[in-house]
């Protein structure tokens, strides 16, 4: 299948926010490359780099210092002021202090392949939109004319996914970094994978890199952030509060609550942020069914249990309203009770501390590396996605695994669990479920990591309300 762009570059961010720079990343990946260049060359042979601007570029020019064995010519596609700033760049300054001849290339009739053994496209990676644009579209079609042999890095320039529109390199070999890029392997041409020190333990931590999705264009309009329902109150009044303003606080556009009466109104009175509606009487039951169901058709994603307590009646509401949701939705609090008896058509995240995993019927053991065999098992097992609090919490579809170690003892104050199930919400509008527990995991930790060092042990959950649109801001990508 390979690996999508999006995610090799979320490893990079959450690799750097871990300890581990862009710069040693590519570092290893210039040595990797000149590994495979090398297994592909004789000592002696002339060697041509082709070097685009961004960071496929960086990992050739990262090469270059491996490569004392060869003849080399290195061209820049066009000026070299144009490589980004950050390793490609630092690279290249690399190469310009020792003096290294570096010929930008401007037109696709000045590229020589005479007496050239091998060329190294590392002109565009993953990052392209569209077709190939002049000169590299001409350069690509010489490529493909030529006998001299093509090793191309990451992906063959022009391809996206394993597909192209309009002119694109045909290389004899690809090497891709850490895994084979989405849609290499279905080009039929050998791929050789070179490790560049993201473990599996690393590629499995949450990070920054977990909200790449969720920047949005400047043209952005009302909407693009999400609707996010939530549904909750009955015996509490500030957990379906404090889960509705934290899906606000994290990016929904729209936050609706759905609440028995007496709890709305309260509700209504303190966040006027938020859109009210209400059924009548004291708790839900099977009754308020249709009502929910009609209000949460319109939504990006649903939460559902925060303070809604765990009447028998409130149950067989749950129950049926997850039999009847589409779309995605959170399940929190006492409503996790009924999932599994329930047979729900939609997308489930469910968000259990360690004792309401063990009510599940999981096995909720205190080291957090033994439960997290267990959350993969249970997630697939249940058909759901997990996201299993506690000092590391646990996330699970069943086949993707991760883990988060932000956060600190002082969010065992009441209120944090509703806060993560609105953050939750807010990200499953726009995410994948596993990535939206992931992110939302990491960015309440974070919060809850900043607010604490502010506050100290007088963390409320309603602090951490405040301080989320700030780390998030800090965190994004």
């Amino acid at each position: 299948v390979g690996m999508e762009p999006h995610r090799l570059r979320a490893f990079d961010h959450t690799a750097a926010a871990a300890g581990v720079p862009p710069r040693v990343l590519m570092e290893a990946a210039g040595g990797g490359l000149a590994d495979a260049i090398a297994a592909a060359s004789t000592p002696g042979d002339h060697i041509t780099l082709l070097v685009g601007r961004g960071n496929n570029g960086g990992d050739a020019l990262a090469a270059v210092r491996y490569l004392d064995a060869f003849e080399l010519t290195i061209h820049t596609i066009g000026s070299p002021s144009a490589i980004t700033a950050g390793p490609a760049r630092a690279n290249y300054e690399v190469l310009s202090t020792l003096q290294v001849p570096i010929e930008p290339l401007y037109d696709a009739q000045a590229l020589s392949l005479s007496g050239v053994d091998l060329v190294v496209d590392a002109m565009v990676g993953t990052g392209i939109h569209g077709p190939l644009r002049e000169p590299l579209a001409s350069i690509a079609t010489r490529l493909n004319e030529t006998d001299v042999p093509v090793l191309s890095v990451d992906v063959p320039s022009g391809h996206r996914d394993g597909a192209a529109e309009g002119p694109c390199v045909e290389p004899a070999q690809i090497v891709c970094f850490h895994a084979p890029s989405s849609g290499v392997e279905a080009l039929d041409i050998p791929v050789t994978t070179v490790p560049i020190g993201i473990s599996d333990e690393l590629a499995q931590l949450a990070g920054p890199g977990d909200l790449l999705g969720l920047q949005r264009h400047e043209t952005a309009h009302k909407g693009v952030g999400g609707r996010v329902l939530v549904i909750g109150g009955g015996p509490y009044t500030g957990a379906p509060a404090l889960a509705a303003n934290a899906a606000l606080a994290a990016g929904a556009d729209l936050v609706y609550v759905l609440a028995p009466a007496p709890v709305a109104a309260s509700i209504d009175q303190m966040s006027p942020d938020l859109i009210v509606r209400s059924v009548e009487g004291e708790r839900f039951e099977p009754s308020h069914t249709d009502a929910a169901l009609d209000l949460a058709a319109t939504m990006s994603a649903v939460v559902i249990g925060p303070g809604i307590g765990d009447a028998p009646e409130t149950a067989r509401f749950v129950s049926q309203l997850l039999e009847g949701l589409e779309g995605v939705v959170v399940v929190d609090a006492d409503a996790l009770a009924v999932v599994g008896a329930a047979d729900p058509t939609a997308a489930v995240i469910c968000t259990p501390h360690q004792g309401e995993f063990s009510d599940m019927g999981a096995d909720a053991t205190a080291d957090w590396r033994a439960r997290r065999e267990e959350v993969t098992t249970r997630a697939a097992a249940w058909g759901v996605t997990l996201l299993v609090k506690g000092a590391v919490d646990l996330i699970s579809d069943g086949t993707r695994t991760r883990f988060n170690t932000s956060g600190n003892p002082a969010m065992t104050v009441g209120g944090t669990g509703d806060v993560l199930a609105g953050i939750t919400g807010a990200f499953a509008a726009v995410l994948d479920p596993v990535t939206a527990a992931t992110a939302a995991s990491y960015l309440n930790g974070y919060a809850g990591d900043r607010a604490a060092a502010s506050v100290g042990a007088g963390l409320t959950a309603s602090k951490l309300i405040e301080t989320l649109s700030p780390a998030l801001r800090e965190i994004s990508p």
